[in-house]
């Protein structure tokens, strides 16, 4: 009988600053979804902010935009390993906690952001609660994260195998909802956020794209458990990502769904 894998953290063992490409991941993320985030968050009043909390912050490249764009805030970038971390404003403010951690107080927060974060946390909701409560009256909270909009229907049977494999190791290794996004305008209202907007990017999976680039660095990294699953073996995994290498390819994979809704006048803050 085979041993059900054991429960981890992303970037504890998958994903984990100690490989090799995990730095050019994180810019080629970065690449990919940038250009949405930032559109999004400069409809916000930046420019008014004091004090703002990056979540997850990768290699800073969005810390450091909501410095420049907020020219009178302290921004705080919060993760739970800042190895890779790379500041160039130094009003960013680095700092290494676990957002997970229900004894970790921070606030009030004029702003708080975070890009694929919640959607590989197990205590979810509890996170989310968390950073409501850690909001000013006023603030904002923008929360990206992905939905699967795009592989399930591929015509390709060994980029379907593949994504389907990545899909179920990082649901069972890591407790990851790539549906997490979907979810986000319900959970504001339930939380009585105001003046919800949701925005959408799918990028094509071709070529040269940096998301392309992308996932072919997680699908090297994710390689034995991708194997393990049953679902692709060794060849297929390669069939898939010669076919992602392509310039003739024109594959959708995943959109990142943001969200931001602002804290009503009067809600509770927290003391700080």
């Amino acid at each position: 009988m085979q041993t059900a894998p054991a429960q981890e953290i992303y970037g504890e063992r998958l994903f984990s600053t100690r490989q090799d490409t995990e730095r050019e991941r994180l810019d080629l993320l970065a690449q990919t979804w940038d250009p949405a985030t930032t559109a999004h968050l400069r409809t916000l009043p930046l420019a008014e902010a004091r004090s703002i909390l990056e979540i997850g912050p990768g290699a800073g490249s969005i810390a450091d935009l909501l410095a420049e764009s907020a020219p009178h805030a302290e921004v705080t970038a919060l993760d739970r390993d800042t190895t890779l971390l790379r500041l160039r404003n130094p009003r960013v403010r680095p700092l290494q906690a676990d957002i997970t951690d229900a004894g970790l107080e921070l606030g009030p927060f004029d702003l708080i952001h975070a890009r694929c974060v919640l959607m590989h946390l197990r205590d979810h909701e509890a996170v989310l609660a968390r950073l409501v409560s850690w909001l000013r009256p006023g603030g904002h909270l923008v929360l990206s994260d992905t939905a699967e909009l795009g592989f399930p229907h591929s015509s390709n049977a060994d980029y379907r195998a593949t994504m389907q494999a990545l899909s179920q190791v990082i649901t069972i290794h890591l407790g990851s909802d790539q549906n997490h996004g979907l979810g986000h305008p319900a959970r504001f209202r339930q939380h009585d956020l105001t003046d919800i907007c949701l925005t959408t990017a799918l990028p094509t999976v071709t070529g040269d794209a940096p998301i392309s680039l992308w996932w072919q660095l997680t699908l090297e990294q994710a390689r034995p458990e991708l194997i393990r699953t049953g679902l692709v073996d060794a060849p297929a995994l390669d069939r898939a990502l010669h076919h992602m290498a392509q310039p003739t390819t024109h594959e959708l994979s995943i959109a990142l769904l943001t969200c931001s809704g602002r804290k009503r006048q009067g809600q509770n803050q927290p003391m700080g």
